[in-house]
């Protein structure tokens, strides 16, 4: 596998030449490093064990480069140890991924992805992954947790997803948890948790999946709930849950196909007129409901969209915006900034929307702008051309939505003409 992957490192020597090393201070070589060196084989990390030979390689690239400006370099030019550069700034070092632990860390994420979300179109596929990388993921996943659920973690306030399945939790569902709101999947399953939901589970808007199964939870199901109207996967079974299920579940549009076992064998038993967007699989027509789209279907709708839509990473986003410069920023409010750019090897400029995730509520903006520009069609609605949802070069969370740039200036500009007469136009 070395020799098929040695273009990777023939791609990170022709990437010296250009850039005049010598008119660059170590600062700026170390941006380069972090930005495109390293980023150079994200793609092939995400799906290969890189041998050794090839990752050492491209470390002595970044090492050379970083220190002398060089593609090569001897020891006595190395003033720290890579060990300690290619460290997190917190330790102590510059922020350089080190390549092996990113390599393992990016494999991982098939494995954490096929656990936390198995609706994804490859979720079956059988994905190969490096026995260390396995062996991290099962010993970082295999607890035994025990107690009660910390009340805290509804602190939480980026928190996408908490899996605390196949533990030993007992007491009650802390409420706290419901000010989480920008939770997307909770699996509470397989513990011994009792009491009764919370009642403001109905809080969790953008909740896509909820899994409470197999406890001993009591009492009924809150009304609440029908207000998460996201949801796709709701699993209730196996507890003591008591009373009606709630008319306002009426109102979840994402839930499956009837059950077609039990009480639902007998179309007598059960009376689901009026429910006009329910749908049933094709095996039993039994409702007259129209038949749920198959998994097939939603995986070519998936795949279809994916191919319209362009693949750009945060070294992409960086190398556009120049860094991110203040030259390049349109515009800017507390949640986001916008900024002007051209991707490599396009002609094309585009406006890049960047969120503040630090700030309180921009992650929730960033969900809601998602799915307003994935519903809307309108001439006078600009085109979103791609988002980048991913972590920054100090794996911090990243999000950004990439706009068609319009060179027509902005709403503020056109309905307030006289105080903008000798502004230049942007997006």
């Amino acid at each position: 596998m070395a020799a098929q992957l040695q273009p990777l490192v023939d791609i990170a020597a022709s990437r010296l030449p250009p850039w005049c090393a010598n008119l660059l201070t170590r600062g700026g070589r170390t941006i380069l490093v972090q930005t495109t060196l390293c980023a150079i084989p994200i793609h092939a990390m995400m799906s290969l064990d890189i041998p050794p030979k090839i990752l050492d390689a491209l470390r002595k690239i970044c090492r050379a480069f970083l220190w002398k400006g060089r593609q090569e370099v001897k020891c006595g030019h190395c003033l720290v140890a890579w060990d300690k550069v290619a460290s997190p700034k917190s330790l102590g070092g510059l922020g350089i991924p080190n390549l092996r632990l990113l390599n393992l860390a990016l494999c991982c994420r098939w494995a954490w992805l096929k656990k936390s979300d198995p609706s994804r179109p490859w979720a079956d596929f059988d994905i190969q992954l490096p026995s260390l990388c396995t062996a991290i993921f099962e010993l970082a996943t295999a607890n035994d947790l025990s107690g009660n659920i910390p009340a805290s973690l509804g602190k939480c306030e980026q928190l996408d997803m908490l899996s605390l399945s196949s533990n030993s939790l007992q007491g009650t569902i802390p409420s706290e948890l419901t000010n989480s709101t920008t939770l997307l999947g909770l699996d509470l399953s397989n513990n011994y948790l009792t009491g009764s939901m919370p009642l403001q589970i109905g809080a969790l808007l953008q909740l896509l999946q909820l899994d409470i199964s197999f406890n001993n939870l009591s009492g009924q199901v809150p009304f609440s709930l029908g207000r998460c109207v996201q949801l796709s996967s709701l699993r209730l079974r196996s507890n003591m849950l008591t009373g009606y299920i709630p008319q306002s579940f009426g109102d979840l549009k994402s839930i499956g196909p009837i059950p077609t076992g039990g009480i639902f064998q007998n179309h007598s038993a059960v009376i689901l007129d009026g429910n006009v967007e329910l749908c049933e699989s094709a095996a039993t027509t039994l409702f007259q409901f129209p038949v749920c789209a198959t998994t097939e279907t939603k995986h070519k709708q998936v795949h279809a969209t994916m191919r319209t839509m362009k693949k750009v990473s945060y070294g992409d986003m960086v190398k556009a915006t120049n860094w991110f410069s203040s030259v390049n920023k349109i515009s800017s409010s507390r949640t986001g900034s916008v900024y002007i750019g051209r991707f490599e090897f396009d002609t094309d400029l585009v406006a890049i929307k960047v969120f503040h995730l630090e700030e309180n509520g921009a992650h929730s903006s960033f969900l809601t702008e998602c799915e307003v520009l994935r519903n809307t069609r309108h001439r006078n609605v600009v085109k979103a051309i791609t988002v980048c949802s991913t972590v920054d070069l100090e794996n911090n969370g990243f999000k950004a939505i990439v706009f068609d740039f319009m060179a027509n200036g902005s709403l503020d500009m056109w309905v307030h003409q006289k105080l903008h007469q000798n502004s230049p136009k942007g997006c």
